[in-house]
């Protein structure tokens, strides 16, 4: 990277930042580092080259002028009226009711294993926002992007709409009617050849219901399911304590987490919670910094967010953890000595890696935590169980709980091999009647065990789901599933906490509840919401139950006084069984392993169909719309691939081609396959998107397998966003070890010039004419880069609150992507480096529009469609806006979005029905971007002269959110008021209280971006701080992720 003067670099548009003096620079993709050309171009461009007018559907302009032609022509036919449209006054206004007004209900969700509680924003009977819920001690607000986009699942137009019965829609009754039919069949021989197969539902109320069945018809058989479920690790608790126990985290009690294959920020465990407690114990300030330690195969979320970070394979974590188990014997830690038989072979960085990591646990004692990934053996975890109950971890950074329907002596079924053998018995018709309560085994099962097949035996088979899918059309009977937004139902978390799941929208498709099926083959007559009242009366008791309950479902989480909690279990463990248990693993052989890990945009395959995260860029790739696996650079320089190549994976005799993107951090000879696309059912969103992979994903390698990989010679073009919107200048994101900041505690602020081998401070900058003072209101943001781990939860929040469009892979791969944060990724690498980029260190930056004082696009458009308020937010009049795009032109951060298209033309008539109401939905030709969710800054201002006094109002205003804030998991982002006159009053009383955004401006590590051009941003970024071991050498500085060299390396790629 060439460094150049700054009156050069703002004359001659040079790109590159000036940066410490040891070398080491921060930068987006590969081509950057090496100083290509193109990335130059793209710098000093705000819009990728332009076409001639090119319409979505790929009609060309011969076409286009034929029909236009022919459409003015026959344009009088069509008469001049306007359609008739009818208003339909209410007869009688519900009590209570304010039409267009704001109400929220607490509700929870059921997902990774445990449930999230939830409060969802309705607006004339119409939910369209969901957040976390703040009372909910584990979810304290926060969500995942899958939560975020969980309600375009409630309007998603392809759900199922009436019961089938052998392939043709029925009516309701008639459905209910040949279910009742089951039931009498099933009670009438008492359950025998009967099989319920279910996922991890997580209801107490269903639990009691299968276990009324099994002691009603004890000769039913009972399953569990799920595709990346957590079986290996209950199975491994039971191997160790004799009771397959649900574990949870709380990383704000944690000194030390480390984590071994367990992306437990991102898709595994509770990452909602988890992420709270990692914000918690990551605050610079209070200078009481957690240390982060990560082993994985594959880069993620949690990688990301961590101290010290090694690549291995998944298949040798084993290895590790047994050295890590005689590393804490070693440092003095009470474990059983040889509890994980004699220490394996590691190479010199995984010996100093476990070495630290022992060395620090010991001495955290019960305040430091392992965490095992759930696609590690049963074995491997009831090893990890055994040392943190060595540490004393359990009772304090742990807590484990019995799953209420796992107490039924025949539900202990679960896993791959419990599934396997329900394939045996429907095979040999031992099991002739089988009741699937939601799931998609058909498509996500072990597919060398041939579940179809065995399914098609079945005399009567129901499948209870939102969709027709692969597994509805070979059932006997299809029964619609209501969202969770449709439902009256209960759920408990891993942590033992209960909530209600409470509809807020009647079923739009008569969709039925997993209880109200086995409720009705039962022969009862229940609703869904006497059934839950039923299950709560024993939780609450007889007494005042109304008033409990009512209680219970206003507050969204049911919590017990402090002198009712029960204590932690007190777990005995049995070091027999985890010896025993180890001696039984069996390794992972092949040339390469392959990996299985839950699809970003799909999870296990449920959310395939929706729009929103099909063009979420994931936090690996960035890549969008398809299935991408994942190599090193070095397994990639052997096969001969570069990014977008396809290649062949084998596994035993099933082979499967997927196109190839490769990860800096990735382990070398592994090769990670993401599981959830290449759905078959045809769905409008999901339809020709991405790659079945379950096509080589068998019982024996459910999570790891063994196999080859060979390059085929074909190529496709990625739809992937890293490198979009590059921006020119300084150094854009600063990192710094905790050691360091507190040496000197300014180091975070505008340093754009070299000095005497340093960074010398920018002069100060001053305005041409007369600052505006703001005598009210003066918004701004703070975004902690420590806390930001690039989940991408606050760009579905934003999307969700704003309407923002999905464009498609045609439209991403033109870089006309729409969302109004971006979540740019940058890497530490030397200049020119080739050499060591496996070895990834990276961080992540949110960037939505900064809404500058001094706004470069303010001064270009030439009909004020795009101003300042006196209140100091950049706002939009899109009605005044002509499309010129000058403002684009003129944004140095690369903000600004441009409809194309009016990609809302045709958005399914279910659909419009979740679009906010405040916002107005864009049209073609308009520019858009962030607003800092004015509509929410302008309902807090009324609520707040409401209010009686001014301290009342004061606080009303300073509850406002943006959409972004609100959602962060790790409350990485803070929205707020800047002329808080009591901000630094709330810090002095409550220090433990989250600091507002005019204080957060304040601190040594706050920065502006692009400072030096005199924007003046109104967002404050804090730069990023970490806490190595001293034992241990600082982070590698890496090279590019795999998605950006494709972007620079493919000439077909458009810039």
């Amino acid at each position: 990277m060439k460094r150049l003067p700054i009156a050069d670099q703002i004359k001659n548009n040079g790109h590159t930042p000036a940066e410490p003096s040891d070398g080491t620079v921060w930068f987006q993709t590969f081509s950057e580092l090496h100083d290509d050309p193109k990335v130059a171009e793209a710098r000093v461009r705000e819009f990728t080259q332009e076409r001639p007018y090119e319409p979505p559907d790929g009609v060309d302009r011969r076409t286009f002028m034929t029909l236009m032609g022919a459409s003015m022509a026959l344009a009088g036919l069509a008469g001049c009226r306007r359609a008739e449209e009818h208003i339909v006054p209410f007869s009688k206004m519900p009590e209570g009711f304010v039409p267009g007004r704001s109400e929220y209900y607490a509700t929870a969700m059921p997902l990774y294993g445990t449930a999230v509680g939830l409060l969802v924003e309705s607006v004339d009977g119409r939910p369209i926002k969901i957040e976390g819920n703040p009372d909910h001690p584990e979810t304290l607000g926060g969500t995942t992007s899958f939560i975020q986009a969980s309600v375009l699942n409630l309007y998603d137009p392809d759900r199922s709409k009436a019961p089938r019965k052998g392939g043709q829609e029925i009516s309701v009754e008639d459905a209910w009617k040949a279910l009742a039919d089951i039931g009498r069949d099933i009670r009438g021989k008492a359950g025998r050849g009967v099989a319920i197969l279910s996922e991890d539902h997580r209801s107490p109320t269903t639990a009691l219901l299968i276990k009324k069945l099994y002691e009603t018809l004890p000769q039913t058989e009972i399953y569990r399911f799920e595709a990346f479920g957590r079986e290996n690790q209950r199975t491994g608790y039971n191997m160790a304590f004799g009771e397959p126990r649900d574990v949870s985290y709380d990383l704000s009690k944690a000194d030390v987490i480390v984590a071994l294959d367990a992306d437990i920020l991102g898709n595994e465990s509770n990452p909602v919670k988890n992420s709270k407690g990692f914000a918690a114990r990551r605050n610079v300030e209070k200078g009481n910094m957690s240390r982060i330690y990560v082993a994985e195969p594959c880069p993620t979320v949690t990688g990301h967010g961590s101290d010290h970070r090694l690549r291995i394979q998944s298949r040798r974590i084993g290895d590790l953890l047994k050295a890590l188990a005689s590393a804490l014997v070693a440092a003095g830690a009470p474990i059983a000595e040889g509890i994980a038989g004699a220490a394996p072979t590691l190479s010199e960085t995984e010996k100093k890696w476990v070495e630290a990591a022992a060395k620090d646990l010991a001495k955290a004692k019960q305040n430091g935590v392992i965490a095992l990934g759930n696609r590690q053996p049963a074995a491997l975890h009831a090893l990890a169980a055994a040392l943190n109950h060595g540490l004393g971890a359990v009772g304090n950074t742990i807590t484990t709980s019995l799953l209420p329907d796992l107490v039924i002596a025949n539900d202990r079924s679960e896993g791959v091999g419990a599934f396997s053998q329900l394939i045996e018995n429907l095979k040999s018709g031992k099991i002739d009647t089988l009741i699937i309560l939601g799931g998609n085994p058909v498509f996500n099962a072990p597919v060398d065990r041939g579940f179809a097949d065995a399914l098609k035996k079945a005399k009567t088979s129901v499948h209870l789901s939102s969709h027709y899918d692969e597994t509805s059309e070979l059932c006997t009977l299809h029964v619609p599933r209501a969202h969770f937004l449709e439902s009256w139902s209960d759920v408990r978390t891993d942590g033992g906490l209960h909530s209600v799941v409470q509809p807020l929208i009647a079923p739009m498709y008569n969709g039925r509840t997993d209880a109200e099926v086995i409720e009705h083959l039962l022969g009862g007559v229940r609703t869904p919401y006497e059934l839950v009242l039923g299950t709560w009366g024993k939780i609450l008791g007889s007494d005042g139950l109304e008033n409990a309950f009512s209680k219970v479902i206003h507050d969204g989480v049911h919590l017990l006084p402090a002198d009712q909690v029960e204590p932690e279990t007190t777990l005995e463990l049995k070091a027999s069984g985890v010896t025993d248990g180890l001696r039984e693993v069996a390794p992972v052989a092949g040339e390469f392993e392959v990996v299985f890990a839950p699809d970003p945009h799909a999870y296990d395959g449920r959310f395939a169909n929706n729009g929103w995260l099909m063009e979420l860029p994931d936090p690996v790739h960035k890549a969008t719309w398809g299935t991408v696996a994942a190599v090193s650079h070095t397994t990639a320089k052997k096969l001969g691939v570069e990014s977008g190549d396809i290649v062949e994976v084998t596994v035993g005799d099933r082979k499967v081609s997927v196109p190839v993107s490769i990860a800096y951090g990735h382990a070398d000879d592994s090769i990670t396959l993401p599981v959830g696309l290449g759905r078959k059912f045809p769905g409008r969103v999901c339809t020709g998107v991405g790659v079945d992979v379950n096509q080589v994903r068998t019982h024996n390698g459910w999570y790891i397998a063994g196999g080859t990989v060979k390059k085929t010679g074909q190529h496709e073009k990625l739809a992937i966003t890293q490198g979009h919107f590059v921006m020119e200048g300084r150094p854009l994101i600063r990192t710094q070890t905790v050691e360091q900041n507190k040496a000197d505690p300014t180091w975070g602020r505008d340093y754009v010039s070299e000095k005497d081998g340093g960074w010398a401070r920018h002069p100060p900058l001053i305005n041409l004419w007369t600052e505006w003072e703001y005598k009210g209101h003066k918004w701004g943001m703070a975004v902690d880069l420590t806390l930001c781990t690039g989940c991408m939860a606050c760009v579905t929040a934003c999307q969700s609150e704003n309407n923002i469009p999905v464009v498609g892979a045609a439209g991403v791969l033109k870089s006309r992507e729409m969302h109004w944060i971006r979540i740019d990724r940058y890497f530490a690498g030397k200049d020119g480096q080739v050499e060591g980029l496996d070895d990834a260190q990276a961080a992540t930056m949110p960037l939505p529009c900064q809404h500058c004082e001094n706004a470069p696009c303010e001064q270009v458009c030439p009909v004020n469609a795009t101003s300042h308020s006196p209140e100091g937010i950049n706002e939009m009049t899109y009605n005044r806006c002509i499309g010129t795009k000058y403002c684009g032109n003129n944004c140095p951060y690369k903000v600004r979005r441009f409809n194309y298209f009016n990609w809302n033309k045709d958005i399914p008539e279910e659909q419009k029905l979740g679009l906010n109401p405040d916002v107005t939905v864009r049209f073609r030709g308009v520019m858009e971007k962030c607003t800092f969710c004015v509509q929410r800054v302008n309902q807090g201002k009324i609520a707040a002269k409401k209010q009686k006094d001014a301290v009342a109002a004061r606080q009303t205003i300073r509850g406002i959110q943006s959409a972004c804030m609100q959602a962060c998991p790790t409350n990485a982002i803070t929205f707020g008021d800047l002329n808080d006159p009591g901000a630094h009053l709330e810090v002095e009383q409550n220090p433990d209280a989250r600091k507002p955004v005019g204080e957060l401006a304040k601190l040594g590590r706050a920065y502006g971006i692009l400072t030096e051009i005199n924007t003046r941003p109104r967002i404050s970024y804090l730069a990023r701080v970490t806490n190595p071991s001293p034992d241990l050498p600082p982070p590698t500085p890496v090279g590019l992720q795999p998605a950006a060299e494709q972007q620079h390396h493919d000439e077909k790629r458009e810039h």
